[in-house]
């Protein structure tokens, strides 16, 4: 970000985890904008067989 000198930014989670809970936040992190967001990715578990 501070490459850019980018003023806003992005934070993406992709979450695989067994909770279905999306959240979604901003926060200023040394005067840079940055929007955050958790998405759940629900995926069936694949089968135990060998």
């Amino acid at each position: 970000m501070k490459n850019e000198n980018a003023k806003e930014g992005y934070y993406i989670v992709f979450d695989y985890t067994e909770k279905l809970s999306s959240k979604v936040g901003t926060d200023t992190v040394d005067g840079v904008v940055i929007h955050c967001y958790v998405i759940p990715v629900l995926q069936e578990r694949p089968s135990q067989r060998s």
